[in-house]
This record gives structure tokens, C-alpha cells and sequence, in this order.
């Protein structure tokens, strides 16, 4: 639906809005939403280089 223009969009819209009315109106959909955190905490670093203090010309 996402690659149809608006106009190609709306007979599609309409049909499908017109079948939901003829079965009464509404249907239910079940989901499941999920959120996942993370704590990033002392080990290896990005690409699996080790988290190691930087050195300074002097």
C-alpha cells in the first residue's frame, strides 16, 4: 500500500472500509508491543576492541 499513490491509494481505502462496515463495523487485531533496554557496562568496545585509556604524545 505504502508504493500506491494517494489517488491509486483510495478505491482500495474505500473497498476495504466497505467490507468492515457490511461485517459489522470493527474487528479486533491482538499484538504484543515489547521494549528492551540495555545497560552498556565496562568491557569490550565497539567491534570488540577493548575499552583501553588513550595515550598522549608529551
Amino acid at each position: 500500500m505504502t508504493r500506491l499513490s494517494p489517488d491509486e491509494q483510495a478505491p482500495v481505502l474505500a473497498a476495504v472500509g466497505a467490507a468492515i462496515d457490511a461485517l459489522g463495523g470493527g474487528f479486533t487485531v491482538r499484538y504484543v508491543t515489547m521494549a528492551v533496554t540495555a545497560e552498556r557496562t565496562a568491557g569490550p568496545g565497539v567491534c570488540g576492541q577493548a575499552d583501553a585509556p588513550r595515550r598522549t604524545q608529551g
